[in-house]
């Protein structure tokens, strides 16, 4: 009886062993993170319209749009902001590493950052990418681009194999 026993005490041990473990993990895990430094992160939403979105000449008020409500954001306690992918207006070479200047700076109508953001970055011709930025409040700035590309969406599939697709897009993607 003892032998038919033990298989059955064995698998009620196995299957209780990781919940214990877990219930006796939560006090520690609960005290890391009560000791862990916070971020106040503020999230921006700007709904833009496709076609406002691809429309050159609403570049500077989205802009501004963003700026106003990141400067709001800030001025609520946020210690960085973050916008969307592909919401500042206007491409950024790839050679940068800072802030832009002047009208196309993100750091500009009371912005202090941090803030992250995504942009296309270009490096002429066809050369772009749909890119994230980190950038410090010195308006220093990261790049990293999107690895997997949205088929038809941000890349034309097919697009270096079939002439018709190559006559009717100028490029293969984004």
């Amino acid at each position: 009886r003892r032998r038919a026993a033990a298989p059955a005490l064995a698998g009620v041990l196995l299957l209780a062993a990781p919940s214990a473990y877990g219930v006796a993990r939560m006090a520690s895990v609960e005290a890391e993170r009560a000791a862990a430094p916070t971020l106040r992160v503020g999230v921006l939403q700007p709904n833009v319209m496709i076609a406002e979105g691809t429309d050159p000449s609403t570049g500077s008020a989205r802009l501004l749009r963003l700026q106003r409500a990141t400067a709001a954001l800030e001025a609520a306690g946020a210690e960085l902001v973050a916008w969307p992918e592909s919401a500042y207006p206007y491409p950024i070479g790839r050679d940068r590493t800072g802030d832009l200047g002047g009208p196309l700076a993100v750091r500009a109508h009371g912005v202090r950052g941090p803030a992250v953001f995504g942009a296309m970055t270009e490096a002429g011709g066809c050369a772009r990418w749909n890119t994230v930025v980190a950038m410090e409040a010195t308006g220093e700035f990261a790049m990293a681009d999107k690895v997997a590309l949205v088929p038809f969406g941000e890349t034309v599939p097919l697009w270096h194999l079939l002439p018709p697709l190559r006559e009717r897009y100028a490029c293969p993607g984004l």
